[in-house]
Protein backbone atom coordinates (compact mmCIF):
# COMPACT_ATOMS: atom_id res chain seq x y z
CA UNK A 1 0.00 0.00 0.00
CA UNK A 2 0.96 3.86 -0.75
CA UNK A 3 0.52 5.64 1.99
CA UNK A 4 0.93 9.85 1.93
CA UNK A 5 3.00 11.28 4.35
CA UNK A 6 2.38 14.87 5.31
CA UNK A 7 5.89 16.87 5.57
CA UNK A 8 4.38 20.01 6.40
CA UNK A 9 4.87 21.70 9.56
CA UNK A 10 2.05 22.60 11.67
CA UNK A 11 2.73 26.63 11.49
CA UNK A 12 2.26 25.74 7.44
CA UNK A 13 -0.92 23.65 7.52
CA UNK A 14 -2.09 26.60 9.77
CA UNK A 15 -1.20 29.20 6.85
CA UNK A 16 -3.04 26.82 4.64
CA UNK A 17 -5.93 26.13 6.17
CA UNK A 18 -5.92 29.82 6.77
CA UNK A 19 -5.49 30.75 2.76
CA UNK A 20 -8.11 28.41 1.96
CA UNK A 21 -10.71 30.34 4.84
CA UNK A 22 -9.96 33.63 3.28
CA UNK A 23 -10.36 31.98 -0.62
CA UNK A 24 -13.40 30.62 0.39
CA UNK A 25 -14.67 33.79 2.11
CA UNK A 26 -13.45 36.35 -0.64
CA UNK A 27 -15.43 33.67 -2.96
CA UNK A 28 -19.01 33.55 -0.69
CA UNK A 29 -18.51 37.52 -0.63
CA UNK A 30 -17.74 37.69 -4.71
CA UNK A 31 -20.93 35.46 -4.80
CA UNK A 32 -23.15 38.02 -2.61
CA UNK A 33 -22.17 40.52 -4.31
CA UNK A 34 -23.00 39.15 -7.99
CA UNK A 35 -26.82 37.98 -6.44
CA UNK A 36 -26.94 41.95 -4.82
CA UNK A 37 -25.99 43.31 -7.96
CA UNK A 38 -28.94 40.81 -10.09
CA UNK A 39 -30.97 41.60 -7.90
CA UNK A 40 -30.58 45.73 -8.27
CA UNK A 41 -30.60 44.76 -11.88
CA UNK A 42 -34.25 42.92 -11.69
CA UNK A 43 -35.64 45.61 -9.58
CA UNK A 44 -34.69 48.36 -12.24
CA UNK A 45 -35.76 46.43 -15.21
CA UNK A 46 -38.93 45.47 -13.66
CA UNK A 47 -39.30 49.67 -12.22
CA UNK A 48 -38.69 50.44 -15.82
CA UNK A 49 -40.97 47.91 -17.41
CA UNK A 50 -44.01 49.06 -15.18
CA UNK A 51 -42.95 52.72 -15.70
CA UNK A 52 -42.76 52.05 -19.15
CA UNK A 53 -46.51 50.43 -19.28
CA UNK A 54 -47.86 53.23 -17.19
CA UNK A 55 -47.29 56.68 -19.23
CA UNK A 56 -47.95 59.96 -17.73
CA UNK A 57 -50.07 60.98 -20.64
CA UNK A 58 -51.76 60.12 -24.03
CA UNK A 59 -49.41 60.53 -26.42
CA UNK A 60 -46.09 58.57 -24.33
CA UNK A 61 -49.24 55.62 -24.34
CA UNK A 62 -50.42 55.59 -27.62
CA UNK A 63 -46.32 55.47 -28.56
CA UNK A 64 -45.92 52.73 -25.93
CA UNK A 65 -49.11 50.65 -27.00
CA UNK A 66 -47.70 50.60 -30.57
CA UNK A 67 -44.29 49.70 -29.54
CA UNK A 68 -45.48 46.71 -27.69
CA UNK A 69 -48.08 45.87 -30.30
CA UNK A 70 -45.53 45.72 -32.85
CA UNK A 71 -43.08 43.62 -30.58
CA UNK A 72 -45.85 41.08 -29.96
CA UNK A 73 -46.79 41.03 -34.00
CA UNK A 74 -43.01 40.75 -34.63
CA UNK A 75 -42.83 37.40 -32.61
CA UNK A 76 -45.55 36.09 -34.88
CA UNK A 77 -45.67 37.96 -37.92
CA UNK A 78 -47.16 35.06 -40.12
CA UNK A 79 -49.64 33.47 -38.04
CA UNK A 80 -52.45 35.17 -39.63
CA UNK A 81 -53.37 36.75 -36.93
CA UNK A 82 -53.79 40.75 -37.75
CA UNK A 83 -54.67 41.80 -34.22
CA UNK A 84 -51.37 43.27 -33.04
CA UNK A 85 -50.13 44.77 -36.28
CA UNK A 86 -53.65 46.34 -36.55
CA UNK A 87 -53.29 47.39 -33.11
CA UNK A 88 -50.30 48.85 -33.76
CA UNK A 89 -51.31 50.69 -36.36
CA UNK A 90 -53.92 52.47 -34.96
CA UNK A 91 -52.23 53.43 -32.09
CA UNK A 92 -49.93 54.81 -34.76
CA UNK A 93 -52.17 56.95 -36.28
CA UNK A 94 -54.09 58.03 -32.89
CA UNK A 95 -51.01 59.90 -32.12
CA UNK A 96 -50.25 61.18 -35.47
CA UNK A 97 -53.64 62.81 -35.27
CA UNK A 98 -52.52 63.64 -31.55
CA UNK A 99 -50.20 65.91 -32.46
CA UNK A 100 -51.50 67.36 -35.40
CA UNK A 101 -54.73 68.61 -33.33
CA UNK A 102 -52.39 69.46 -29.85
CA UNK A 103 -50.02 71.46 -32.21
CA UNK A 104 -53.25 73.51 -33.42
CA UNK A 105 -54.50 73.55 -30.12
CA UNK A 106 -50.76 75.21 -28.85
CA UNK A 107 -51.49 78.61 -28.29
CA UNK A 108 -54.65 77.46 -25.83
CA UNK A 109 -52.64 75.27 -24.06
CA UNK A 110 -49.85 78.03 -23.60
CA UNK A 111 -52.54 80.74 -22.37
CA UNK A 112 -54.22 78.87 -20.24
CA UNK A 113 -50.72 77.62 -18.35
CA UNK A 114 -50.16 81.23 -18.32
CA UNK A 115 -53.52 81.70 -16.56
CA UNK A 116 -52.82 78.64 -13.75
CA UNK A 117 -49.22 79.85 -13.49
CA UNK A 118 -50.36 83.40 -12.66
CA UNK A 119 -53.33 81.01 -10.16
CA UNK A 120 -50.46 79.79 -8.34
CA UNK A 121 -49.03 83.21 -8.04
CA UNK A 122 -51.74 84.86 -6.65
CA UNK A 123 -51.99 81.37 -4.43
CA UNK A 124 -48.28 81.94 -2.98
CA UNK A 125 -48.22 85.73 -2.51
CA UNK A 126 -51.95 85.38 -0.51
CA UNK A 127 -50.28 82.50 1.84
CA UNK A 128 -47.51 84.20 2.28
CA UNK A 129 -49.17 87.47 3.03
CA UNK A 130 -50.95 85.44 5.74
CA UNK A 131 -48.34 84.17 7.12
CA UNK A 132 -46.47 87.00 7.78
CA UNK A 133 -49.56 88.92 8.99
CA UNK A 134 -49.91 85.43 11.64
CA UNK A 135 -46.16 85.56 12.79
CA UNK A 136 -44.07 88.33 12.84
CA UNK A 137 -40.83 86.19 13.68
CA UNK A 138 -37.71 86.00 11.07
CA UNK A 139 -38.37 82.52 10.48
CA UNK A 140 -42.12 83.07 9.27
CA UNK A 141 -41.16 86.12 7.55
CA UNK A 142 -37.86 84.01 5.36
CA UNK A 143 -41.31 81.08 4.99
CA UNK A 144 -43.23 83.86 3.27
CA UNK A 145 -40.74 85.57 0.93
CA UNK A 146 -39.46 81.79 0.16
CA UNK A 147 -43.33 80.73 -0.69
CA UNK A 148 -43.60 84.33 -2.24
CA UNK A 149 -40.74 83.70 -4.36
CA UNK A 150 -41.36 80.12 -5.58
CA UNK A 151 -37.90 78.90 -4.04
CA UNK A 152 -38.57 75.04 -3.44
CA UNK A 153 -35.46 74.08 -4.87
CA UNK A 154 -33.02 73.39 -2.34
CA UNK A 155 -35.98 74.59 -0.09
CA UNK A 156 -35.59 71.46 2.35
CA UNK A 157 -32.00 71.05 1.67
CA UNK A 158 -30.18 71.97 4.76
Amino acid sequence: MYSYQDNRTDNEKYLEEQLERERNERNQERERQDREREQRREEWRERYEYDYRHPSDWATALQTQANLCWREHNQFPDDGDLFFKNCAEANEKALEIWNEVQANRSGELAELEKQMEAIRESIRNEIADKLTVADPRKEFIQTAEAIRNDSLEGYCDW
